[in-house]
């Protein structure tokens, strides 16, 4: 059985679209054609990616991430994972803009931002419990 898990947006991406959509309507006021079409196809392609994003753990232990529909999708094999890290951005003292899970294998390093982490965790501990883990859950929150 598939599990699929969404991405938690941040409220940083909230406030970037904010900004991108405000340039837009600006560019449009002012008449600026090609600077407004620049600023819309651009907020299309933020929240497309946003929208597609979707994190599959597949039966076979293959972890598939997938960011939108132009942007070729990634195919990790479980067993390949060597440690997972709980990290944050930006942070002062234990507030933070953007915390997210950093995933380590062989080869490479990931980022992910599932909505529900402890699910998210749970179901990759399954198909490979000998995952270092970095971090508490229940203490990063």
């Amino acid at each position: 059985m598939n599990r699929t898990f969404a991405l938690k947006i941040p409220w940083t991406s909230y406030l970037f679209l904010f900004l991108l959509g405000a340039a837009t309507f600006a560019a449009l006021w002012m008449k600026q054609g090609l600077l407004s079409l620049f600023f819309g196809a651009f907020v299309l392609l933020i929240v497309e990616r946003i929208i597609h994003t979707s994190y599959t753990i597949s039966s076979d232990g293959y972890l598939s991430i997938k960011q939108g529909r132009f942007q070729t999708s990634k195919k990790i094999y479980i067993a390949d994972i060597s440690s997972i890290s709980c990290e944050t951005r930006m942070s002062v003292g234990k507030f933070y803009l953007m915390r997210y899970i950093l995933i380590e294998c062989k080869k490479d390093h990931f980022a992910l931002m599932p909505v529900r982490e402890e699910d998210f965790l749970a179901t990759l501990f399954k198909y490979n419990a000998s995952i270092f883990v970095d971090f508490d859950l229940k203490q990063t929150k």
